[in-house]
């Protein structure tokens, strides 16, 4: 989150150093109203980005101990759980759209979502679980 927004600012920097000058000349209320509106955008961005930093609301996805973690902050982009890897008994891969959804299926008939959403590399997930745990099946949708 933090680094689209350094991006965005970057880009909106660049942006004003070309087009304010020229709109400055053609009319000075349309670069005072646009550069209020972009200083709100950027800081409400800043400000979800920052609160969500102090809420410890960062996407972690990590396998330790034997159990594999996933910590993720929005819902519509992946699921938060922790499954011991031996309590995994099918992966699943759902063809979706134009990319792959992996799910791991625990012994209690849970699904849970392993995300690829924040470039986590879901594939490489794939192959500790099944490194670590020989009975998991894969099984394709």
């Amino acid at each position: 989150m933090l680094a689209w927004i350094i991006v965005t600012v970057l880009g909106l920097g660049m942006f004003q150093a070309f087009f304010f000058p020229r709109m400055w000349q053609d009319s000075p209320v349309s670069v005072i109203v646009f550069a209020t509106i972009e200083v709100i955008v950027c800081s409400v961005a800043v400000a979800y980005a920052a609160m969500n930093i102090a809420k410890s609301q960062e996407f972690v996805c990590r396998i330790t101990d034997g159990r594999i973690e996933c910590i993720c902050p929005v819902s519509g982009c992946g699921e938060s759980f922790v499954v011991r890897i031996d309590a995994i008994e099918k992966i699943e891969k759902e063809r979706w759209e134009d990319s792959v959804r992996w799910y791991l299926w625990d012994n209690e008939g849970q699904r849970h979502w392993l995300t690829s959403n924040y470039d986590n590399p879901v594939e490489d997930f794939i192959e500790v679980i099944k490194r670590r745990n020989s009975r998991v099946v894969e099984v394709g949708t």
